[in-house]
């Protein structure tokens, strides 16, 4: 049943909408009604679907939102081969036993059943629904639209765009730029770590960005060798341990926790799993807008804030500019990874 806008989300006192996506029909820039879609204002994005059997609305305002993802839109290559096959396979034992033994009857039996089969998942292949996801990451909360049509695919581009304009406060074209320093209310000049911090956290992103300029989507796709990362789970990976360690540094800075960071990895395994299925253009985005927020917290902080002391899972004691530092430091670490896949993936391109 398909629920009018109303029902779904009565508009606060100076929210506006936005976009409104159907998984089914696609964008709409005016409120409809929803059977399964997100909607997007200045304020929050919904998400409106069925949980256990019944009609759910989940929401999450902006400020909570970290990520948006997008799985690629690919039809089954297998049964594209498996209708040849079928097909090909089909026709010629029809041919076999027309000829060979003259039994029509026969031949339209045995052949014509793996024909008929052939041709179903060929039409299936040719004609099926194209489908994909796009999935908002709200801190633990996850809102996960699947998208049915290439309508609503073209639209979840549109939407995650624009909701990433929201997030930075600024349009497409903006997103990319790199952070103006400013100073901090506290002195009218940044203090000398402070400007070597945020200089180094552009120079070793910078080198990052520079390495997959010109890489395609295939070729961030693949792994060098068994075990290794692609590029794109190299990228997805950096800006997410970018935004844990900023969220840790902001907690730090304020007291909120006498320990911060994880203990191991396994929590980054999820993000390893889908990075590959991820555009490269929405990972590059994705790491402009960590660094965008790195920028900022960085300023934001005092500089007695920046000398509090946390101790941290993995790393042991050591101060918020110190756990600031590990940022640059740990994407320098991973843009000798992209370097040393890229040399060992070029060849292979080439030959």
């Amino acid at each position: 049943m398909t629920r009018p806008f109303q029902e779904i989300i009565r508009l606060l006192p100076d929210e506006e909408f936005e976009f409104a996506l159907d998984a089914r029909g696609g964008l709409a820039t005016q409120p409809v009604a929803l059977q399964e879609g997100l909607v997007l204002t200045n304020a929050r994005v919904v998400w409106v679907g069925r949980k256990k059997g019944r009609q759910a609305t989940l929401m999450a305002p902006l400020h909570r939102v970290e990520a948006v993802e997008m799985s690629g839109m690919d039809r089954n290559p297998q049964r594209l081969g498996q209708g040849l096959v079928l097909l090909g396979g089909g026709l010629l034992l029809a041919f076999l036993i027309w000829v060979v033994l003259e039994v029509p009857p026969l031949a339209l039996i045995l052949g014509g059943i793996p024909a008929v089969v052939g041709v179903y998942l060929l039409l299936e292949y040719l004609l099926g629904e194209e489908q994909g996801e796009l999935t908002v990451h709200a801190g633990s909360q996850s809102l996960r639209l699947v998208l049915i049509s290439s309508q609503s695919a073209v639209g979840a581009y549109t939407l995650a765009q624009r909701l990433l304009e929201l997030l930075t406060g600024s349009s497409a074209a903006q997103v990319a730029e790199p952070p103006s320093p400013q100073p901090h209310p506290e002195h009218t000049e940044l203090s000398p770590e402070r400007r070597e911090l945020l200089s180094k956290l552009e120079a070793e992103r910078g080198r990052l960005m520079e390495l997959v300029r010109n890489v395609d989507d295939d070729t961030a796709t693949r792994t060098p060798q068994q075990g290794e990362w692609s590029v794109k789970q190299n990228l997805a990976h950096v800006a997410e341990v970018e935004r844990e360690m900023v969220a840790e540094a902001r907690r730090g800075c304020h007291g909120d926790t006498p320990e911060v960071g994880f203990a191991g990895e396994g929590q980054y395994s999820i993000t390893q799993e889908r990075a590959n299925s991820r555009p490269l253009a929405d990972l590059l985005l994705d790491l402009d807008l960590a660094r965008q927020r790195t920028a900022q917290a960085t300023q934001d902080m005092g500089e007695g804030e920046l000398q509090h002391r946390v101790r941290h899972r993995r790393f042991g004691e050591l101060s918020v500019l110190q756990l600031l530092r590990a940022v640059y430091r740990h994407d320098r670490m991973h843009a000798d990874q992209v370097e040393q896949a890229l040399k060992a993936l070029t060849p292979r391109q080439q030959g």
